[in-house]
Order: structure tokens, then C-alpha cells, then sequence
């Protein structure tokens, strides 16, 4: 009789875990930080703490966050679209859109309601986002003048050894003739002015601080680094509770 004996494959192990992200592991259950844990942090300590280390239910959920999450949503599939040949029209990218919204409430749980804003309800934000698509397909950003090297694409870099892994997201890359062209799309209330836009750029200043050759580095938009942000001039982010969109106010500060 012959005994055959299969060997059990052993997956390679690892790099071990850097110290400073054990540490971000303990306090949010993460091995990395984020730009909006970050930008969480210096905004309200309190919040930071009910999202990321307590993981509290939130009171509801905010028309601002439905409305850029199904627009992102319509964005990432238009690109996708690209990326295999095709185009979608302005009907299929509002098909993207609702599925996101819906998609979107029901990660929030069946008991977590939308906080509208005076005067919104859901076909009110839907018209908005049908005049949001059709301005993104009468401008340029529709037409990518490169290849298309990533949509939704995430990736963890180190800028300091001391320091947790940054977790970086960003919405589009294109490989133009003469940059990488990396695209951040945002939407507010208003419309940003260019010098908005730049002064608000530090998610994508602080992921294009690390080159690949492992020196730091500050890139500007002349450097390569071009940002778009879709939409309108937020107010400033201290005011999320006064506008009574943080989702943790019953807890207080």
C-alpha cells in the first residue's frame, strides 16, 4: 500500500507590527490612522472618542453624508465604466447614485434616521444630485486626458517611524502625459473658490508627502498634484454641532 502524505503549505509570515501601530490598534481597533480620524480628532475629542474607540450608535444620519457618499458612489461607477471602454449617460450614473443612498442607509441600521436640513427631503436632494451629474458631464473631469490607474484607491504609508501607518484613500488617478493626476472629490453647500480648494488640499498634501523613494516631500499642484473638489464652500468644521449635524449630540461634548 502506498501512503501518500500532502504537506500542509505554511503562509509566509508577516512583517511584524510596527509598535505605533499596536498602539493605534488598541485605542480604535486599527493598525492606522486615517485623514478623517485625524481630521475627527482636532475637531471634537468627544466625537472621536463615541466613533472610533466606544463605536456609540449615532443619533442619525446627516444629509451631508448620504448626499457625497451616493455621489462618490455615481463618480466611482462612471470611471469604472471608463476604465472597461464604456460610457455611462447622466440616467445610469442617477441609477449609481440611489443605489449608494440606499446602500448607505442600510449600513447605518433600520432605526438610525436621516437628519434633513430645512427645506430638503429626499427628492429635493435627488433633483440636486441630477444637476451635480449633469455638470460633472459638461466638464473636463469627465474626459480624463490619460489612463486611468485607480478609482477608490487605498494604500497605508509612514511618515515618521514614531508615528501609526496613514491610511490613504483618494478617488482617481489618471497617469496624464506630464503629472499623475490624483482626484479628491468633495461636496458641500456651496461652491469652492480655487484658494479655498488649495487651502483646503491637506489630505491630499499630507498623502503626497511620502515619494517613493522614501524622502519626505511637500508636493504642490504645480508639482503633479492636481485636486479637484466637486461642490461648495463648507463652513468651518468647529461648527458641525451648532449646524446640528453631529450625530453624537446627545451625549454632549
Amino acid at each position: 500500500m502506498t501512503t501518500l502524505m500532502a504537506e500542509r503549505a505554511v503562509a509566509p509570515a508577516g512583517p511584524p507590527v510596527r509598535p505605533p501601530n499596536r498602539q493605534a490598534m488598541a485605542i480604535t481597533g486599527r493598525p492606522y490612522l486615517s485623514h478623517t480620524q485625524i481630521s475627527t480628532l482636532r475637531m471634537c475629542s468627544r466625537k472621536f472618542a463615541y466613533r472610533y474607540t466606544e463605536k456609540a450608535p449615532a443619533d442619525f444620519v446627516p444629509t451631508s453624508l448620504l448626499l457625497g457618499g451616493a455621489i462618490h458612489g455615481s463618480l466611482e461607477a462612471f470611471y469604472q465604466a471608463r476604465m472597461e471602454g464604456l460610457n455611462l449617460s447622466a440616467e445610469e450614473m442617477l441609477i449609481a447614485y440611489r443605489q449608494s443612498w440606499k446602500q448607505s442607509l442600510a449600513d447605518a441600521g433600520p432605526n438610525v434616521p436621516v437628519r434633513f436640513n430645512k427645506g430638503e427631503n429626499e427628492n429635493v436632494l435627488d433633483a440636486l444630485a441630477q444637476r451635480m451629474i449633469a455638470a460633472f458631464l459638461a466638464s473636463t473631469l469627465a474626459d480624463p486626458k490619460g489612463i486611468i490607474l485607480g478609482i477608490e484607491e487605498s494604500f497605508t504609508i509612514v511618515l515618521r517611524p514614531d508615528l501609526p501607518d496613514l491610511l490613504a484613500k483618494v478617488d482617481l488617478v489618471v497617469q496624464m502625459e506630464s503629472c499623475l493626476f490624483i482626484a479628491d472629490f468633495k461636496t458641500s453647500r456651496s461652491r469652492w473658490t480655487e484658494a479655498k480648494a488649495i487651502e483646503s488640499a491637506e489630505q491630499l498634501i499630507l498623502y503626497s508627502s511620502r515619494r517613493p523613494d522614501g524622502q519626505a516631500t511637500w508636493v504642490t499642484n504645480q508639482a503633479g498634484i492636481c485636486r479637484h473638489h466637486q461642490g461648495q464652500d463648507p463652513s468651518d468644521p468647529g461648527s458641525a454641532r451648532r449646524r446640528g449635524t453631529c450625530p453624537y449630540r446627545r451625549f454632549g461634548r
